[in-house]
């Protein structure tokens, strides 16, 4: 078995603006896991064996996740695997926390949208999206949600395909 590795990810090639307008953004990286590997001739790192990356609100658990950076260094995406995946973080002081999960979930920090793929599930404020795939653009506040053939991870069909949403009602005064 592996030692439990922890990476305090201060190193400038992390710590650029990863979130887009968040005020995570300032934060240090940290991720813990029990292996990594770094490539830093095509900017890929992968991290594997009960990983945990956190910067300010931001928190991923995965058995996998693999940095993706520009040639100067930036994080520009971050791949998490699981069975499943989560995330979750507060995306604004005046925001509700997002929470989600899936099998895989792509973060695309420029362009601040998350991409959930295989038993997608999303929450904020209440509100929850099941789907076989869901995107939520983050800048924009628009959720995209697509049915598909829903399967379990045996690879069997666990429903018709069609999207879930439930709003809950507001609060009366």
């Amino acid at each position: 078995m592996y030692r439990k590795i922890t990476f305090f990810t201060l190193l400038a090639c992390l710590c650029t603006p990863a979130l887009g307008a968040n005020p995570d953004q300032s934060q240090p990286i940290y991720i813990e896991s029990d292996k990594a590997r770094r490539d830093d001739l095509n900017g890929i790192t992968t991290y594997e064996g009960d990983v945990v990356v956190t910067q300010g609100s931001l928190l991923i658990r995965a058995e996998k996740v693999t940095l993706l950076t520009s040639k100067d260094g930036d994080v520009k995406t971050v791949v998490a695997n699981g069975a499943p995946a989560n995330y979750q973080q507060k995306p604004a002081e005046h925001k509700a926390v997002i929470k989600a999960r899936a099998y895989t979930i792509e973060y695309n920090i420029e362009q601040e949208r998350i991409t959930l793929t295989k038993e997608a599930w999303l929450n904020q404020d209440g509100a929850t999206f099941e789907a076989a795939l869901i995107d939520y653009n983050m800048a924009t506040e628009v959720v995209n949600a697509s049915g598909g053939v829903l399967s379990n991870s045996n690879g069997e069909s666990t429903s018709n395909g069609r999207i879930q949403v439930m709003i809950p009602p507001k609060a009366k005064p």
